[in-house]
């Protein structure tokens, strides 16, 4: 399309009020990247996002020496926690910290124990997963994995865009936020190109080819003053050249197609007035 570009990420076109993510994007950002998932176009934020909810919330890797600074509690989670997240973190803390659970064996010691803490989502959040202890030792030495302590239907999910600023951590559902915003493919080329103008005109096309195969298919109708009269017509006259009955026959199938056109048309109406 002329003045746009594609292929560099999925263009806000429009942010929905009240949404969670309201106040960190706004029209003309591109998203280029879910969690360690590349965007590329629209069709690609709705499969990065299926492959986030294709599975439970994965751990990131964090060395032994940083958990140390924190208080490790016991998890002992209830059926309530189980399903709505655990909260273990102070007040003064909750806009920027999360709760994670870990767990570790000590030395000489057969099963394994379970922890939680609160820590700075964002210090921990990167673009390797895990899900158990051996994937982290195969990145780095003396590491453990740390798993968001959240809802069985929420999710913890980086966001990186090509705005100024750190990647968006989102933490909700995931059909929240393919509601949440409205993208598009089309990168303007120059400032002074509206965002909106290929999704309208996509709409507006759409419409066109609603409208025109609708009336294409109301024309066909064998009633009278439609082109289903004529058709209707032409093809007796092809099936019964010789029939004598075929004016009483067209004239039954176009008193019962022009009854029941007018039927439908006065339904509508009605719905339209009283529904």
């Amino acid at each position: 399309m002329p003045f746009y570009t594609t292929g560099h990420g999925a263009v806000v076109v429009g942010v929905v009020k009240g949404s969670a993510l309201e106040q960190k994007l706004s029209p003309g950002i591109s998203l280029i990247q879910v969690n360690a998932c590349p965007l590329s176009y629209v069709a690609d934020w709705g499969s990065c996002l299926e492959g986030v909810g294709s599975h439970s919330q994965k751990g990131y890797c964090v060395s032994e020496d940083f958990l140390s600074q924190y208080k490790l509690h016991p998890l002992n989670k209830t059926k309530e926690e189980e399903e709505g997240g655990r909260d273990c973190c102070s007040l003064d803390k909750k806009d920027s910290h999360l709760c994670f659970s870990l767990s570790f064996r000590k030395r000489n010691q057969v099963n394994p124990e379970n922890r939680f803490t609160c820590l700075r989502a964002r210090s921990i959040v990167a673009d390797g997963t895990c899900v158990t202890n051996d994937d982290c030792s195969a990145i780095q030495s003396n590491s453990l994995c740390v798993t968001p302590a959240i809802g069985s239907q929420t999710y913890l999910i980086k966001i990186r865009h090509t705005s100024l600023g750190d990647p968006i951590l989102y933490l909700g559902g995931l059909e929240q936020l393919k509601h949440s915003i409205m993208l598009s493919d089309y990168h303007p080329s120059h400032s002074s190109i509206p965002l909106w103008l290929p999704g309208s005109l996509h709409t507006l096309c759409i419409y066109i080819a609603s409208i025109s195969g609708a009336l294409a298919v109301l024309n066909i109708i064998p009633a009278y003053a439609l082109d289903g009269h004529w058709t209707l017509i032409a093809l007796l006259e092809y099936l019964m050249p010789e029939n004598a009955y075929r004016t009483k026959i067209s004239n039954v199938i176009l008193l019962i197609g022009s009854s029941l056109l007018l039927c439908n048309v006065l339904s509508a109406i009605w719905i339209l007035m009283y529904w």
